[in-house]
């Protein structure tokens, strides 16, 4: 995944979302939470919608692998690539299932205000941009 934060939603019916965000093997996972939150904030109001509900949430390492390889010049052939190391590297992954509130009247306890969110979030990627 190199050193970016991979990001991706995806509508699962009219007012449901999947919000996917994985991070990179530097990241921490409570910040790539914030920014899967932050999304869905986002998402909402692109929609149009001020609230929303979590339905699902997994948070979790997922390890990929990185193979190390030397490269050795043949002559009349090209090269030839050697793997001569792998290493297993966890990545933080977020994913939510939101579930968009009707305004206002379903603006219960359950449902999460995403202009508060945004405005929250926002501050902290600012400061930091990669914790």
């Amino acid at each position: 995944m190199g050193s970016q934060y991979g990001y991706n939603d995806k509508k699962i019916n009219d007012d449901e979302y999947a919000i996917i965000v994985e991070g990179n093997r530097y990241s921490a996972a409570d910040y790539v939470a914030k920014l899967a939150l932050y999304h869905a904030a986002k998402v909402t109001t692109r929609i149009g919608r001020t609230y929303f509900r979590i339905i699902k949430k997994n948070d979790e390492y997922l390890t990929t692998h990185e193979v190390t390889t030397i490269v050795v010049p043949i002559t009349g052939a090209g090269m030839l690539f050697i793997p001569v190391a792998e290493n297993a590297i966890s990545e933080p992954t977020s994913i939510l299932i939101i579930q968009l509130c009707e305004d206002p009247g379903e603006a219960q306890t359950e449902c999460i205000n995403s202009k508060e969110i945004i405005n929250e979030l926002q501050i902290v990627f600012e400061k930091g941009k990669h914790n």
